[in-house]
Order: structure tokens, then sequence, then C-alpha cells
């Protein structure tokens, strides 16, 4: 049987999509970071990239992850 462990949304508004997720869905906040520098810029494959994300957890350990591309 198969499992959902992970799931990556890729948002023009992260903040209103937290609290949505976060108020409709009951998911909690378990990280979020602006990142940048060579690390996320290979990961990525976009030279100079900033990304924002939000990792939601529910109570299962499933995984949303909203990103931002703030660079683009």
């Amino acid at each position: 049987m198969a499992t959902i462990r992970h799931i990556g949304l890729v948002a023009r508004h992260t903040e209103s999509l937290v609290r949505f997720y976060t108020r409709v869905f009951n998911l909690k906040v378990s990280d979020r970071r602006i990142e940048t520098g060579s690390f996320i810029e290979k990961l990525v494959g976009i030279p100079d990239a900033q990304l924002e994300w939000a990792k939601l957890a529910d109570a299962n350990g499933i995984i949303l992850e909203i990103l931002h591309y703030r660079s683009q």
C-alpha cells in the first residue's frame, strides 16, 4: 500500500495559503524559511534563486510544503 509523505505546491502568496490550510485543514506549521545561496540554486536549477517555503504537517505526519520563488 502506497502512502503520501510529502506534497509540494508552488504559490504566489505563501501567507494566504498558510492561513487557509491551517484554518480549514487544521495543519500545523512545522518550519518556515527563506533560503538563498549555492545549495538552493543547484537544487532548483535557478541562478540567484531566493526561495520562501513553509512546511505544514497533519496529525499523521504528512507534510504540505508551500513554495514561493521570490527571485522570479
